[in-house]
Parts: structure tokens; sequence; C-alpha cells
């Protein structure tokens, strides 16, 4: 279905083409390293004079560039007169330069016009060049540029004189052509579809052919009924088809069915409280019947979606689930893995950003204020076509954003994706033929936007490779969610634990994994991310689940690290479930106790003086530790807002600006030249002072809170200059920052 506006076209339109047989041809600059510089960007036979004139009568695709925000590439500008004063200039320091010009806010301009405002006439012979995404590969002929183009990604001022783009927009246009114009060979994306209501019967079929020959696809949750009751949701919406268009709603118990027939499983943003929950005091009530007019949108379009695919019955959470139970909650929230994977399909309303906007509407209305313009294009092999391009900002949806779904799309055998832009279809035997697959979209883009943050496809097989690095991945994508309620932090990834505990066979410990458990532990939160410690208890302070930031780790990427020289030996860990039938939900506040042998030393840390404006770190505070052979300055990595210190003020806990804290070297290991010791911040339990630690007698166990993480790097290569004649004291300095612990003795002690 077309744009609800028609795209815009005019004389001077018509002289912009996309040609791709001129694409990275420009001059090249030549510096006294005898490097080339190649821009790999279109060029349009447009200067900037003339630029200025079509958009004086008229042309609505020329004011937008030059009314789009700006970047005044102002290192890149001064590039020419290095080369004068004779200083070498490669290829890679011009792109440096220009990337450094993108990146820095005192180069922004409110517009392309605004940036060249006051330079000299020479600006009028500029000319208007574009940036594709992805970049044109040069150099292998007709087949090195005939690469799916999606956008381009900005319009630039290029000066023949230096050959360098000067200036550029920030943004740049969303590039789409229809079918049947040849520019379909190039350009995969089409047109949205504004209607997604239009699709469903392809839709229909899509399902129809994977639930009968896709093999792979199979989840025999029906067969796990006799084997294991936590595999069957305890309720289900039942549709019943009355006659003409009219459905009856209930709530099923599955008890009562002899076999678990197939069904769909909602995923949405709630957007907050529900106004039609299921409880304990309804519940009856909704046995025998659910009001429809009382359901938020979102809820019935999957009613709709459910009744198009013949499918009889739907698990929504709100509904299958007592709101007001936390027994109930925890029972059937740890079988979301069956849920979502024994589904027959997962209906995935994207683009809804509460339970009240619905995903079946019409797209047009989102649309209407955006323009699309119509520029003719050319192949590299000289073939003509049309494409169409639309100013629309890269965002995730809705759906991509909430903490809850990202388990219901990982965990999803099916997925239908009711987008922003589009409605895409996915099973994992598509998943497996394809890095970016689609059994069926309705428009735009088969590929997935790059700000899309689904990951199923290549998460699963990341943990069967390495579990430590895969987990990884899947917490930090985690937790750049967000969730309503911090107490959901252990629950909303308990399924994704479930999982991998079956496919690893690994032990699961509150957010870590008993075989990487060093590595599990060195957990961290930048400084820009840093939030206040919950009030209420989400799990041990070890764990990243006692917080609410964006989380990483540390040693990401395990095969990095050449050779591990200590590790701390974990001695024990108590962690009991609030539920028996959760185990890798919730544990309870009482338990979660850490003992760890490791070499422990006293530090205190301060706030670093910032440099550099807006220019904000991953770490702001400095740690000093202390052991026999001096004092360590390492990066410190704080949990929480209330152990940061705050610039030149002093608390009650501070002496001279500086706070005490303890330190557990965790592991010293090796990448490539550099060494790297890495450990936990601690600080002493209330009950369990750093005077009384001094004091421990044989067999106490001191018993401390964590506050952050702390990293030591040191370069292997500075060592291996030295030598006995230019530094006698090499070898003793040497061995002091390579293993800055040696002569601790280990202890064991406890963190809760």
């Amino acid at each position: 279905m077309p744009h609800p506006l028609p795209p815009h076209s005019c004389q001077h339109c018509e002289h912009m083409i996309i040609d791709c047989t001129t694409a990275g041809t420009h001059d090249v600059i030549q510096g006294p390293a005898s490097r080339n510089l190649i821009w790999d960007e279109l060029i349009f036979d447009v200067t900037f004079q003339a630029l200025l004139a079509a958009s004086s009568d008229g042309c609505q695709l020329c004011r937008w560039i030059l009314n789009a925000k700006a970047i005044s590439r102002q290192r890149l500008r001064a590039s020419p007169e290095l080369l004068d004063h004779g200083h070498p200039i490669e290829s890679s320091d011009l792109k440096i330069l220009a990337h450094e010009d993108d990146a820095d806010p005192g180069c922004l301009r409110p517009s392309l016009l605004e940036a060249v405002h006051s330079q000299s006439s020479e600006v009028q012979d500029y000319i208007l060049v574009a940036a594709t995404e992805p970049s044109f590969v040069l150099g292998l002929g007709d087949e090195g540029v005939q690469r799916d183009l999606h956008s381009l990604r900005y319009f630039g001022l290029y000066d023949p004189r230096t050959n360098l783009t000067l200036y550029r927009t920030v943004s740049g246009l969303q590039i789409f052509t229809t079918e049947q114009d040849p520019a379909a060979e190039v350009i995969s994306t089409r047109p949205m579809q504004n209607e997604p209501s239009q699709c469903l019967d392809a839709i229909s079929s899509w399902l129809q052919n994977c639930l009968e020959n896709h093999t792979s696809c199979r989840y025999p949750v029906s067969s796990l009924r006799e084997a294991n009751r936590r595999a069957v949701p305890k309720r289900l919406v039942r549709i019943k088809k009355l006659e003409g268009q009219q459905l009856r709603l209930s709530l099923q118990d599955t008890d009562s069915i002899n076999e678990l027939p197939p069904f769909a499983a909602l995923s949405y943003c709630w957007g907050g409280a529900q106004t039609f929950a299921c409880t304990q005091s309804n519940s009856l009530e909704l046995a025998s019947n659910i009001p429809d007019d009382r359901l938020p949108a979102t809820i019935q379009d999957a009613v709709t979606v459910c009744s198009r695919l013949s499918l009889d019955y739907l698990w929504v959470d709100s509904i299958c689930i007592l709101q007001d139970s936390e027994m109930d909650k925890a029972i059937e929230i740890a079988k979301i893995p069956y849920i979502y994977g024994g589904a027959a399909v997962t209906i995935a309303a994207s683009r809804a950003r509460s339970a009240w906007d619905g995903f079946l509407n019409s797209r047009a209305p989102s649309l209407e204020s955006v323009p699309v313009f119509q520029l003719p294009w050319r192949s590299a092999k000289s073939q003509l076509g049309t494409v169409m391009l639309m100013p629309l900002d890269a965002y995730p949806e809705p759906i991509d954003r909430r903490g809850w779904t990202l388990q219901e799309q990982l965990l999803s055998t099916r997925i239908v994706e009711f987008g922003t832009r589009q409605t895409r279809c996915t099973c994992r035997d598509n998943l497996s033929h394809s890095n970016s697959p689609a059994g069926y979209v309705d428009g735009w883009r088969i590929e997935r936007d790059v700000t899309s943050s689904y990951i199923y496809d290549r998460t699963w097989n990341m943990i069967k490779e390495n579990l430590q690095d895969g987990w990884n991945q899947v917490v930090r994508r985690y937790t750049e969610r967000k969730l309503t309620f911090g107490t959901d932090r252990p629950l909303a990834i308990s399924g994704i634990a479930e999982r991998c505990n079956s496919l690893c066979g690994d032990e699961y410990f509150a957010g870590l994994w008993k075989h990487s458990i060093n590595v599990g532990l060195l957990w961290a939160v930048m400084a820009i991310h840093r939030r206040p410690r919950p009030s209420k208890y989400q799990g041990p302070t070890w764990s990243w689940l006692a917080v609410n930031s964006v989380v990483f780790n540390l040693q990401e990427n395990q095969n990095k690290w050449n050779s591990e020289q200590f590790n701390a030996e974990v001695v024990s860990i108590r962690r009991d479930p609030v539920s028996a039938q959760a185990p890798f939900g919730a544990i309870r506040k009482e338990s979660g106790q850490l003992r760890i042998r490791g070499r422990l030393a006293r530090a205190t840390y301060h706030r670093d003086s910032l440099q550099g404006g807006d220019f904000k770190r991953a770490s702001d505070h400095s740690l000093e530790i202390t052991t026999s052979y001096g004092v360590m300055i390492a990066p410190l990595f704080l949990d929480c807002i209330e152990d940061a210190l705050e610039d030149e003020l002093e608390d009650e806990q501070s002496i001279n600006g500086n706070r005490p804290a303890m330190v557990l070297e965790v592991s010293s290991t090796t990448a490539g030249p550099s060494w790297f010791t890495f450990g936990l911040v601690l600080r002493p339990t209330a009950e369990n002072s750093v005077l009384s630690f001094d004091n421990t007698r044989e067999g106490d166990i001191a018993t401390f809170t964590r506050i952050g993480v702390f990293e030591y790097g040191t370069s292997l290569v500075d060592f291996k200059n030295r030598s006995a004649t230019n530094d006698a004291g090499w070898g003793e300095r040497t061995e002091r920052e390579l293993n800055f612990f040696r002569d601790v003795k280990p202890l064991v002690l406890e963190i809760v």
C-alpha cells in the first residue's frame, strides 16, 4: 500500500541521479607518504550554488538537505594546511580526523546552511555527495558496487580542491523501491504496508507451512504433561467462534483438558498497571466469560490474530496468572520456557507502547508528516530505475525496551512481530539458514534494522560454544531494558537461565554460573549508568541482580585471555529459592552467602577530577591498594550511587576525600602483551568492622558486602625493555607490578 503522501519530484530532483557507476570515483589526495584517500560516496551533479537555487525554486529535497542538522569537520578542514607544511597525512589519518569531527559536539551546527554561512565564496563550487549504508566496495568491478542499499547515511559538501567532504548532515534518508522497478535488484527495501491486518492470511500460510514441514521447529509440549506438570500453563484464554464474526472468550483451566491444544502466546508492553487482570476474586467469573469490551486493545488484537490463524487458545500473562498471588506468579513464571517455546506462535506486539495501544491499527497516521522524495537511479550496469527516499529515524521498537520481552523472544519457537514499519514472521528453521532471516515480511526490509535488539539468531549458538561469553551478552542486553519493578530482575531472565542450564548442564547461582564463577563475579557498572541501591532485596551484593543498572563484564570474550596466573577459589554458595518450583527465580534474603578463598588487601578510593567538559568515562573513581609491595592505583567501578564520592566533599565515612575499603583479588591473567589483575571491592558488614578483620582469629570468617570491582593492567613490553644495566631495580619492580598480591596470605571470607 502506498505512502499516505505522494513522493515529491521536480525538475531539480530529476537531475540528482543516484548513479552507482560513479560511486567512489573522486580524485584522490596524495600526501608525502604516497597514500591515497578514496571516499566511498555517491556524487551528484549538483554544486552548493545549484542546491541553493533549487531550494529557492521550491525543491523540497534540496530544502530538506540545507535545513538538516549538520557537522562542520573542523579538523578535516585544517588538514590541507598540515599538508602544505610538509606534515605527512595518510588516508587512515584523514578518516580518523573525519570520525573525530563527527563525534565532537562542538562541530554540530543547526543546519547545513548555517555550517557554511561564514565561509568564503569557494563553497559555492562544493559538490553534493552522499554516503551509503552499507558503503560501496570499490575496485571489484560491477559486483563490487552491487550491494543492497538501505539508506543514504548523510549528504555532504565535497571540496574539489582538497578532495575532502568538509560538511555533512547528521542524518540521512532511508531508501526503498517497488518490486517491479529495476532498482529492486540492488535495493531490497519495499514500501511499507500501512494496514497490518491485511497480511494475516499470508501469516496463516507461513505458520501452516512451518507446522507441517519444519522438523526443527517442533516442540513436544503436549507429551511433557505426563513427565513434568511444570511444562503446562495453568490457564489459557479460550476463543470460541459464534455465529457470524462474534467471539466468546473464557478462562480455561488446563487441568480439565486431556491434551494441551495449540495456543498462541502474547509478548507485549504493559505500559503501567493493568486495568483488567485476573485475580483470586474474579477468576471464577472469568471462567464463564471474559468481557472483550473491557480488554485492552493489544489483547483484543491478539484475539483477532488467533481467530484468523485458527488458534482457539491464547496465553496472556495478565489474564492467565493470578496477579494478586505471589505463589501463582512464581509457579507460572517458572513455566515461561515451556509456554513460549511450546506455543504454536508468539504474537509480538512490537510497535505498541502499552496494552492500550493495539498493533493492528494503521501505520499510515505515523507517516502522514514524513516527506518522501523520488529520485532517478542508475545501476553499475547503467540500468535506469526509480527510488524513494524518506527521513525515518532508526529507533528500537517499544517492545525491545522492556525487560520481560527479551526471554519471550529468545525462548519462542515461532514469532510474528507486528512492528512500526513491518510485520515479520520468523521461526527456528528460518534462523538456521541465514544471518538475518525472515519467513515472511509484509514490506520494508528483509534484514532487520541496525537498531534492532533481536538477538535470537546469534545468542543460542554463542551460548552453546561458550556459556559465559554468551551469558555476558544476554545480561548486557537484558540490563539495558526497563523493568517496572526492580524485584522482577531475577524473574524476567529466569527462563533464559533454565534453558542455558538444560543446554550446558552448568549450575546457576543468582545470575552467575558455577564453572565460570570467577569471571561472572567481575560484572561492572559504568559511571554513567550507576543508579541508587534498590530499597527492596533483589539478590546478594555479589550478583548483578542486586542492582538496577546496565552491567557489563570486565572479562568479556574469554578467548582473548592467554593464561590465568591466579584464581580465587569459591568454597561454597548458599542460595535458597523463594519457591522450590522456581529454582531459577528469586532467592530468599537470608540466603545468598558466597564463601571464597582469596588474597585480601586494604585500600582507599577517591573520586577522579573529570576533564574535557561533558566527556564521561566508564570509571570516575580511583582505588589505591596497599600491600607489602607498596601502593597500586587502579580504576574503580562502583556498583551504586550511594558509594560514590562527590567532588571535594567530605562525609562521615571519608578521610581527606578518601574512603576506606577492602579488595579481593579474583583473578590475574595475561592478554597479548599485557598483564591484568581483576578483583572485588568490599566493605565489612556493620557487625564486622575493619578492626575486627585485622584481629580475625583462626577459623573466624569475616563478612563483607560488595560495592564494586577494579582492574589493573600493565604492559609486559615495558618490562621486557628493561635490563639490569640501565635499571638496577627493574626486576623487583616487575615482580611487584605483575604480582602485587604475591605475599598476601589467602584466607576465606564471606560476601552477602
